[in-house]
């Protein structure tokens, strides 16, 4: 949208690769390695018999007499086989955390982008065209034309230039703002209060991701660098909030004070409502036909280029989410394997000993759905802090996002997670239902 782009050639980077690789090798061959020592330290006669079960531990639960009390046998069960295998429960948590941890963050960058487009041209700028002047000797008839077309609620005359914000290690763009009148164009707001501001003659108003850059507050002076490269050393009376692009306000008593001598460059309209966009082109068309107007631009037009900039981002929250979403089945589906494949003696003895299969299910699921909900507490703590590090980390210089998750994608984090659990449970149970308590129980000696 922004870009010529040339001709996009991939070239490998070896230094990259190489360390991708190193790292998939020791994150798999070192868990392999350290499991395969471990065994072969046993001698052959014992690895040869089945494994011994651990033995059961009092847990700190049951130190805590009055909850310990009101639960029941299953329960109590339930607990104990936590803490008895604290390896795969850590192992569940860990897996469950991060994978509702990158879901939420997948959803959190589209939560942070989705509305920047409406936040910034209906929300702060109030205008519905710009009008870029070539010259002002034919203004009186703009003017004229504005007073008269009744689809025309409001213009301001505004002096526009470009220039830079001086910070330590780099100058910053900014476009320098200098309206006639902005309340009826523009609904400046304060960047942390979110109340309303307005320009006065002690200082200039900057956007708050040029103000993050340079690291400048209210009242601090900062260097402003106009296109001819003159330096002008003003005072910053307000931060404002802003989403697309970084800008200086000023009045236009201070603009002719501090800066420069006020020219209008560029006219700013705000329609009446309900005007459609086939009206704005027809005014766009009749003003385009008088000297002095250079260019007209629509603001709907200029927010359905930013929209479908943005929009590439969507690919990216697609990713994470399915990602994530096979990577917690997956997580889940093979440890649920390993638990049954080293309690199929316990499970068979609880078949003999009469549990029905709902009541045999529910002794295994519980210990998923308590570890599960765990790890969904914590990914969601983990998501939060981890899309509010992208979102800040991955931002143009010119874009600032809302950097906000909504609740809703909680819920979604939730519901994916918790059905991913529900389907590896309805699994457990037909593998439950394979084990064969006789052939289980016999004894390999």
């Amino acid at each position: 949208t922004m870009y010529t782009i040339p001709d996009f050639h991939l070239n490998y980077q070896l230094g990259i690769g190489l360390a991708g690789t190193f790292i998939a090798f020791a994150c798999i061959g070192g868990a392999t390695i350290l499991v395969a020592h471990s065994e072969l330290k046993e001698t052959p006669a014992a690895l040869m018999r089945p494994k011994a079960p651990k033995n059961g531990k009092k847990i700190f639960l049951e130190k805590i007499t009055f909850i310990w009390r009101r639960l029941n046998f299953s329960k109590k069960v339930t607990m104990r086989n936590i803490f008895r295998y604290k390896k795969r429960a850590i192992m569940t948590i860990v897996g469950i955390a991060g994978c509702t941890g990158l879901m939420l963050t997948g959803f959190g960058i589209r939560d942070s982008i989705i509305d920047i487009p409406n936040s910034q041209f209906k929300g702060i700028f109030q205008y519905d065209s710009s009008i870029t002047l070539s010259n002002t000797d034919n203004i009186s008839s703009i003017e004229n034309y504005m007073n008269e077309n009744k689809k025309v609620e409001a213009y301001s005359e505004i002096c526009a230039n470009t220039g830079k914000l001086k910070a330590s290690s780099r100058n910053y763009d900014a476009t320098i703002f200098v309206p006639n009148s902005i309340e009826k164009v523009c609904n400046l707001k304060d960047y942390k209060t979110g109340e309303k501001i307005t320009l006065n003659n002690e200082g200039i108003i900057i956007t708050d991701k040029v103000a993050e850059f340079i690291n400048a507050k209210v009242g601090d002076e900062v260097t402003l660098i106009d296109g001819e490269n003159i330096e002008y050393h003003l005072k910053v009376s307000g931060i404002a909030q802003n989403y697309v692009s970084n800008y200086v306000y000023m009045t236009k008593d201070f603009y002719n004070a501090n800066v420069k001598t006020f020219n209008v460059n560029m006219i700013l309209l705000k329609a009446i409502p309900n005007t459609t966009d086939d009206e704005l082109n027809k005014i766009s068309e009749e003003l385009l036909n008088i000297d002095g107007v250079a260019s007209v631009s629509i603001i709907s037009s200029l927010m359905s280029s930013i929209t479908d900039m943005l929009g590439t981002l969507n690919y990216v929250v697609l990713i994470l989410v399915i990602a994530s979403a096979l990577l917690d089945f997956v997580v889940l589906y093979n440890l649920a394997n390993i638990n049954i494949g080293e309690r199929q003696r316990e499970i068979a003895t609880l078949k003999v000993l009469g549990f029905y299969p709902k009541e045999v299910d529910k002794y295994i699921n519980s210990e998923t759905f308590i570890l599960t909900t765990i790890g969904i507490i914590i990914g969601l703590i983990f998501g939060s802090y981890l899309s509010h590090f992208i979102i800040s980390t991955c931002e143009p210089d010119y874009i600032m996002f809302d950097r906000n998750v909504f609740a809703i994608s909680y819920i979604y984090s939730i519901l994916i997670t918790t059905t991913f659990t529900i389907i590896v449970n309805i699994v457990t149970h037909f593998n439950l239902k394979k084990i064969n308590m006789i052939e289980s129980l016999k004894n390999v000696e």
